[in-house]
């Protein structure tokens, strides 16, 4: 059953030589209790939809042109401010980038944590609130919580802050948790820890997670399914078994080739020939093609359609599953 859905979705940058279309035609479901992959290269906009799930873009100079994100059937870009603030952080909680920018150096841990949840429960009493406070780093793992809740953020390394993160995003039990980059600058073991506490919390809370990456590594060890973006489009949606198994959109291929490379004694790793376009340089049909090894002429006339190859398998391809 879906919890939510993104329906044609298009973001345009205003500047001053008019509109850029940065994503262009998002089209994904999440269902209940899954976690749901989004990988691609920095800039491909996997943030800039991950905050208009939140309703935190900032207009101007974003602005959503067209589109839908319904969630459990309601239209989140129709509501009101009021009603996104009820919303955001209570029934879609959102895990940034970099926590120590995401904390205030100003509050103390136990200030920024008691804050989540009074402003979706301002009746709650002070023992319940503490109660509640204390039982969250606990979950996330953060030992001596009591004498932690009284620290400021420059006090706690890298792998605590994002385990204060976590805590926050799910300290008022949220359906769905977006999880931008969670072990960005995080040592190798600290990363580990992170997603599986990450698995466990779905486990315990049944929400449903949105994965937001550029590791690969990061989506076979946590999702059920995948969406690759590149460029501001969805190029291939499918199971993540089904994906690394059977990839179909010659990015997707190029992304999974240039890990493997990495185990194999080769001279030289494989790379995806060259650079990400910007948004003031994108094609008018494929935004691939001009790095595609495969490209033909009527790539760089018209844009292809997000298809479907398969069994829960989507592709952004004019050779339709055939590369």
């Amino acid at each position: 059953m879906s919890l939510l859905q993104i329906k044609d979705l298009h973001i345009d940058l205003k500047t001053r030589n008019g509109e850029l279309n940065l994503v262009q035609d998002i089209n994904i479901e999440i269902r209940k209790g899954e976690t749901f992959g989004i990988v691609g290269e920095s800039g491909c906009g996997k943030s800039l939809t991950a905050n208009s799930i939140m309703g935190l873009l900032p207009n101007p100079p974003l602005n959503v042109r067209e589109g839908e994100i319904l969630f459990k059937g309601k239209d989140l870009l129709k509501t009101t401010e009021k009603e996104k603030r009820s919303i955001r952080g209570n029934e879609i909680s959102m895990i940034f980038q970099e926590p120590m920018t995401a904390l205030d150096p100003l509050f103390t841990i136990g200030e920024q944590m008691r804050e989540a949840i009074l402003i979706h429960d301002k009746s709650i009493s002070k023992e319940e609130l503490s109660k509640r406070v204390i039982d969250a780093l606990k979950s996330v793992g953060i030992p001596r919580p009591e004498k932690i809740i009284s620290e400021f953020p420059h006090q706690l390394s890298g792998g605590m802050l994002q385990r204060v993160m976590i805590g926050i995003a799910m300290i008022n039990n949220p359906e769905l948790l977006i999880a931008d980059e969670p072990t960005t600058a995080l040592d190798v073991t600290i990363q580990a820890q992170i997603l599986r506490l990450m698995n466990d919390l779905k486990d315990n809370f049944g929400s449903s997670i949105i994965m937001i990456t550029h590791d690969l590594g990061v989506i076979a060890q946590t999702c059920e399914r995948v969406a690759v973006f590149y460029a501001g489009q969805v190029v291939e949606v499918s199971d993540t078994v089904e994906l690394f198994k059977n990839p179909n959109h010659p990015y997707t291929m190029g992304l999974i080739e240039s890990v493997k490379s990495l185990g194999y004694k080769a001279d030289k790793l494989y790379t995806i020939s060259g650079m990400v376009p910007t948004a003031d340089n994108f094609s008018k049909g494929c935004r691939f093609c001009d790095r595609c090894e495969k490209s033909m002429d009527i790539c760089y006339k018209e844009v292809p359609e997000l298809k479907s190859i398969g069994e829960n398998h989507y592709s952004r391809c004019w050779l339709n599953g055939e590369v």
